[in-house]
């Protein structure tokens, strides 16, 4: 898992040798992202809270995502995390899918610039003969810190709401994620 993660953010970093300004981010341009995190779980009706480091449930082991500005400020985020364990002939799978809508507040030359976002979620399970699917709800914030010219790193905070499904209970994440973004413009 460390030389995933470690050859994700070296792939990110040389890709943002080829990317152009930041600080652009007009409507067209893009950014694409790598995001790491913990996740507190809270199944509603049980009085069980489960830590799962990186945030296993909410989205994916790990999160890739890209932005797209629809105006300098407004962004729409698809996200996708998996994982897979594959032992003794059985398969567990699980992805997560997520699309968010970010506001960006500041412009120009700030160094860093917050952002609010919202949007819906859509965990998958699927083991042995079973696969299960549930949706959610979440918002959050965070901020971008520039590096340089061309990539930012992305620190968030959020909260998402599961909704109850045929196997699995309602319940309540909270998590939080740090992780690094490139810009196409």
């Amino acid at each position: 898992m460390l030389k995933t993660i470690v050859t994700s953010v070296l792939a990110l970093l040389v890709a943002s040798l080829f990317a152009s300004r930041a600080a652009a981010q007009a409507p067209g341009a893009a950014e694409i992202g790598y995001d790491l995190g913990l996740s507190i779980l809270m199944p509603e009706g049980d009085d069980v809270l489960i830590l799962a480091t990186p945030r296993t449930m909410s989205i994916g082991v790990s999160t890739v995502r890209a932005g797209f500005y629809l105006s300098p400020h407004g962004e729409l985020e698809p996200s996708f995390g998996l994982m897979l364990v594959s032992s003794g002939g059985s398969t567990l799978t699980q992805f997560g899918l997520g699309l968010d809508y970010l506001y960006n507040f500041g412009g120009g030359r700030q160094k860093t610039r917050p952002f609010l976002m919202g949007g819906g979620r859509m965990v998958s399970f699927s083991g042995g003969n079973a696969s299960e699917n549930q949706f959610g709800l979440g918002g959050g914030f965070g901020a971008k810190s520039t590096i340089g010219d061309r990539a930012a790193m992305r620190y968030s905070a959020e909260l998402v709401h599961q909704f109850e499904s045929d196997n699995f209970a309602a319940r309540w994440d909270v998590a939080f994620a740090i992780g690094i973004s490139v810009f196409t413009k």
